[in-house]
Order: structure tokens, then sequence, then C-alpha cells
């Protein structure tokens, strides 16, 4: 019995300096300086502190926020229930809807399959990356070639990119 009290001591007391390290950089420390308000730990030890205690925290907060939608969810259902028990179909739609709610929240829903397709449900057609350099600077000097002069001039497009074409007056040097 003394061992767990000791042991409920010390993770109390792990804790505590978890959250004061968390309160001390809220408040814009440096993990150097928690480290010297501390106790004189070292950045490293302060930054673990932080990290863990932001960690901690925010499962703390996951866990909160689960277990009162559950509660939401778990009230709603039992408010339905005399109805569904009636056989009133908008109730079990509803009843239905809040299981299926209760099964995400906790993970339990079956993983749906989602596909993508092309045209009148034919494969998707993706084209193949181009590779080759002769071909990419073919394909981006036939889109540079489509855009208006004033894009160009406003997106400073490089005249090299577009060969010889001039672009607002500018040559472009080979």
């Amino acid at each position: 019995m003394g061992h767990n009290k000791a042991t409920s001591l010390t993770k109390a007391k792990a804790s505590e300096r978890r959250r004061q390290a968390v309160e001390l950089r809220l408040r814009g420390k440096t993990f150097y300086d928690i480290g010297q308000e501390m106790g004189g730990i070292s950045e490293q030890r302060a930054y673990t502190l932080v990290t863990q205690g932001l960690q901690r925290s925010l499962r703390e907060s996951a866990s909160e926020l689960i277990d009162q939608q559950y509660n939401r969810l778990r009230f709603m259902f039992e408010k339905l229930l005399p109805r569904m028990e009636e056989g009133q179909p908008m109730a079990m739609q509803a009843g239905v809807k809040i299981v299926q709610q209760i099964c995400k929240l906790f993970g339990i829903e079956a993983p749906s399959r989602h596909e993508i397709t092309g045209k009148g449900g034919t494969p998707l057609q993706v084209p193949a990356p181009v590779t080759d350099g002769g071909k990419l600077a073919e394909i981006l000097k036939m889109v540079v070639d489509s855009q208006p002069e004033e894009v160009l001039a406003k997106q400073k497009i490089m005249p090299t990119l577009i060969g010889d074409r001039p672009v607002n007056g500018d040559t472009a040097s080979s």
C-alpha cells in the first residue's frame, strides 16, 4: 500500500511539473528560461516537459469531447426509444442515424470505399508524367505562347522561357 501512495505522489509531482512548464511556455518563456525557473534543468528537459504536458492535455481534451458527444447522442437515443419501440418510422430512422454517429465517434464504423471514375463510369485516364526535358520545354512554350503578352509581363516570366519572342518590347537574350 505504501508503495502505491509513493508512486501516486511521484506521478502527481511529475504532472505538476509538466503543467508548470506548459504554463511558463504559454507566457512566452524560452526553454532556457523555463529550465532556469524550474530549478536549473536543461533546455532539453524543459522542452520534454512542455511537449509531454501538451500531449497529455490534448489527449485529455479529446477524451472529454468524445465523452460529451457520446452522452449527447445517448440522451437523444434514450428520448427516441419509446417511439422506436412503437414502430414510428421517423423515430427509427433518427435512431439509426444516432447509432451510426456513435459508431463513427468510436471508430467502429466499417470503412467505405470510394472510387473516382471518368465519364460514364469509365476508368479515369491519368496522363503519364513528362520526363523528357525537350518535351517539357516544348509544352511550356505552348502554354506560354497561348497567354496574352500582358499576363506574361505581370507574371514576370523570364524571356528565356519563351524563346526569341519579345515581351512588352523586351528582347530575349540567347
